[in-house]
């Protein structure tokens, strides 16, 4: 059968969770972070206002 037959090694077996566990950590960050900018009308390239201090 060749290589297609052979079963994936552990260390690849496992390459692949760490790759897809640190692939949806990344996207569940970024969309905890830009959550503003994806559903709301917030730009981010805008500085926030200053506070006045009083």
């Amino acid at each position: 059968m060749g290589a297609l037959g052979k079963t994936p090694r552990l260390v690849h077996s496992w390459g692949g969770k760490l790759m897809g566990a640190t692939m949806w950590c990344w996207i569940l960050w970024r969309f905890k972070h830009d959550w503003r900018d994806v559903l709301g009308h917030h730009d981010s390239l805008e500085p926030p206002p200053l506070k006045r201090q009083s």
